[in-house]
């Protein structure tokens, strides 16, 4: 068996890493992770188990060094009163050179041979002037990385409307095609308000529900159908997927509420039918 670890880098989304043989580590151990080029500082999330078939050792899959010892902690925690130098330095020449940007994270690999540069903007932008500039004081590479306002939503996390942490913040690990029609299924009102998340963009949840609400879906009438219900026959008016009932107006004016099983559909041919012959033996 083989230990598959998930660590929190705080310039990225959370990664997967092998670890070096017989490393023991738990969740919440801070820890060393060696990338494609430089070492960072980072801290586990989730450990499992993988059958040795099922993974083998790479060299392109990040490994886990060691447990952070209390030098790296210290080392660290230097590296971060620098990431503040830096980013002071990251403001000044984002203001000289009247940059339309949000700064988001200026972060120090942990052996420093990295400074890590998050930005969000509206649109793209020529950075060739700012990382000159900050070439002229920081030795190590900087690597400027603009987000989108998906990827800046998940980095920064927030409330979303249902009251819980947002998705992409706290499991959501890609990003998958959200289209109007998933919101059109659940039959929600399409005001952007109530559909998009807080990022702007259609609401992740709308992709996860939309396979259940197509099937619940499925089992229910069309709004506009005409029905056989234990009141008499009506047209549907308003179908609550979720609850799988519906409300029909009847021929007396009243709307009354039924579960998807008390109704039939039938023709408006069937029900004239009907009210024919209750007319006649009246």
């Amino acid at each position: 068996m083989h230990k598959i670890f998930e660590i929190d880098l705080e310039e990225q989304q959370s990664i997967k890493a092998q670890g070096q043989k017989g490393l023991a580590l738990k969740v919440g151990d801070s820890c060393i992770v060696q990338l494609d080029g430089w070492q960072d500082y980072g801290k586990v999330l989730s450990v499992y188990e993988v059958a040795a078939d099922e993974h083998k050792p790479s060299k392109k899959m990040p490994t886990v060094v060691r447990r952070a010892t209390y030098q790296d902690q210290s080392a660290a925690a230097e590296n971060n009163l620098l990431s503040r130098t830096a980013q002071r330095r990251c403001v000044k020449s984002i203001e000289s050179r009247k940059l339309n940007l949000h700064l988001l994270k200026v972060k120090y690999s942990f052996d420093r041979t990295r400074l890590f540069v998050l930005y969000s903007a509206d649109e793209q932008l020529d950075m060739k002037g700012f990382l000159s500039d900050m070439a002229q004081d920081i030795s190590a590479k900087i690597e400027a990385s603009q987000l989108g306002v998906r990827d800046t939503a998940q980095f920064i996390g927030g409330m979303a409307p249902c009251g819980r942490q947002l998705c992409c913040k706290t499991w959501q690990k890609n990003f998958d095609n959200v289209y109007i029609k998933m919101a059109k299924n659940q039959g929600l009102s399409l005001n952007p308000s109530n559909i998009n998340g807080m990022c702007g963009r259609l609401k992740c949840c709308l992709r996860f529900e939309d396979n259940c609400y197509l099937d619940l879906n499925a089992t229910m009438p069309r709004e506009g159908t005409y029905v056989e219900t234990p009141s008499g026959a009506g047209v549907v008016v308003v179908k609550n997927i979720l609850m799988q009932k519906v409300k029909v107006s009847l021929a007396d004016r009243r709307i009354l509420e039924f579960d998807v099983s008390q109704i039939k559909e039938t023709s408006p041919k069937n029900i004239q039918k009907k009210e024919t012959t209750s007319a006649q033996n009246k």
